[in-house]
């Protein structure tokens, strides 16, 4: 018989019952779930499944009941962030989605611009140091602290205390110290602290500085102690050759709440940018009305912001402020006013009358991106007070001169000297007319009043030189000149005596 070989089966093993704390740190791989990208038809509670095609981070599903599969480790299917770039993950309340900022701020997460404060536009301008965001009527912009007191006021961060008037009580009011303004080529040095005490009337007081830099308070009322402060009566308005500061009223010997602030700035305007609000769209902000000075006269009210729109041209828009202390635009375009300005159409410039702010070139309707400032450097004129100083502006240029009034006032200006020709000053407020002459046979003027034109000076065709001390006709040195014209002598200085 054949003998029976003994038979060996395969041993299983089963890691449930058999293995204990298994430990695959040094395994090549592990595979621990069932893997595809279908989901089984069917399963058992506590199975898992990895689905290899899924996004990833949402692979992995688990059996949470029989023939029931649910992702695991994440509440909402996030969306595909294919095509979402700047944009944000939120909620519409059911489910998750990308969205794009909106609002008062536009533009992608990383470069983020807020271009409104609740609904209402925030300009783009660059604002200049001092300054603060405020509404200008039609659009957040930077802007000039107000200066108090009650009316118009300095606009620079520099100037708010200087020549502050404040109502200590009812009968003494205190002006804070201030640097002096320019009267011609004289700058006043810093003047005050001033303390003005009332003793009875109704009136007003002015405060202001005269052309000899003394300041004074101006008044019709009575008044008691003054300390820092001359006192001059009577007087109901601003002497023409004066920088106004303060307009105070009093009332039966009381001092009103506030006053009037008439400091007019001592420099350009800084706080005055137009904005492009679009294509079509010219925002102008408001400015404190006594910055601009016509005259004796500073613009009494605060001029009001105001829109200029485009409505179709090439050409320009000539902004300013004309002498009704009112804004107005000039053009040769095709455009219209609101909130307060005034356009004027068929202009060529700035008229000779108007105190220049801007200009700004419009192409076949649209506004150029940038405008151009034509602010003079002292464009509230009270660095140069008196009533005999004209300025004239014209396309921009300012021009200062003198319309000939009598001397005989300190700082009332440059006097007639009674005829043409060159002005000199001979004493205080005293002037003479001067005419540049020749010596016969040595010099020749030509046109020596300066009437005509500039004066010449030339040496005379008949030279006669016998009278002088010393005369030297000819070049001297030790080198010859490398070229020479015919005619011309040189004395050699290291040659001898015959042979120079």
């Amino acid at each position: 018989m054949a003998a029976l070989g003994t038979a060996h089966g395969q041993t299983l093993i089963d890691l449930r019952s058999q293995a204990r704390s298994v430990d695959f740190t040094a395994a090549s791989f592990t595979r621990p779930f069932k893997m595809g990208v279908s989901l089984p038809a069917s399963c058992l509670l506590g199975e898992l499944f990895f689905k290899s095609d899924a996004v990833n981070g949402q692979n992995l599903y688990g059996c949470v009941a029989t023939n029931t599969w649910s992702l695991m480790g994440a509440s909402t299917t996030l969306p595909s962030m294919s095509g979402n770039s700047g944009r944000v993950l939120g909620t519409n309340g059911s489910s998750a989605l990308w969205q794009s900022l909106g609002g008062d701020a536009s533009g992608a997460i990383t470069a983020l611009t807020v271009t409104g404060l609740r609904g209402r536009p925030v300009s783009a301008n660059t604002p200049s140091s001092g300054q603060v965001l405020r509404w200008s009527g039609v659009q957040w912009e930077p802007g000039t602290v107000d200066g108090g007191g009650g009316g118009g006021g300095a606009s620079t961060a520099a100037q708010l205390t200087d020549f502050m008037a404040t109502r200590v009580n009812d009968t003494q009011l205190l002006v804070a110290a201030g640097q002096g303004p320019r009267f011609g080529n004289t700058a006043c040095q810093p003047l005050g602290p001033a303390t003005i005490n009332v003793t009875s009337g109704t009136g007003t007081l002015y405060v202001y500085v005269l052309g000899n830099c003394q300041l004074i308070v101006g008044h019709n009322l009575t008044l008691g102690s003054l300390t820092g402060i001359a006192g001059q009566s009577p007087v109901t308005a601003f002497p023409a050759n004066a920088v106004p500061l303060w307009q105070w009223s009093v009332s039966g010997g009381i001092l009103a709440a506030s006053g009037i602030d008439r400091r007019a700035v001592f420099s350009t305007m800084p706080g005055y940018e137009p904005s492009r609000a679009s294509d079509t769209a010219l925002s102008l902000p408001a400015v404190r009305g006594n910055t601009f000075r016509f005259g004796s006269s500073a613009c009494s009210a605060d001029i009001p912001a105001s829109m200029v729109t485009v409505g179709g041209g090439t050409g320009t828009l000539w902004v300013a402020v004309g002498s009704d202390c009112n804004v107005k635009v000039r053009h040769n375009a095709i455009a219209s006013c609101s909130f307060g300005c005034t356009a004027i159409s068929g202009a060529s410039g700035f008229d000779p009358t108007d105190q220049p702010l801007y200009e700004w070139t419009v192409q076949s309707g649209v506004l150029a991106s940038t405008g151009t400032s034509r602010l003079t450097p002292y464009g509230a004129l009270p660095l140069i007070a008196g009533s005999n100083i004209v300025l004239a502006v014209s396309g921009g240029v300012t021009t200062i001169s003198a319309t000939g009034s009598s001397a005989g006032s300190s700082g009332s200006g440059l006097a007639d000297p009674g005829s043409s020709g060159l002005v000199v000053r001979t004493g205080t407020n005293t002037t003479a007319a001067r005419t540049a002459t020749g010596t016969a046979n040595e010099i020749t003027v030509s046109n020596g009043d300066g009437v005509s034109g500039n004066p010449t000076f030339a040496l005379a065709s008949t030279l006669d030189l016998s009278g002088k001390t010393s005369t030297k006709p000819s070049k001297t040195g030790t080198t010859l000149p490398s070229s020479c014209s015919a005619g011309e002598t040189f004395i050699k200085t290291d040659a001898t005596a015959t042979n120079q």
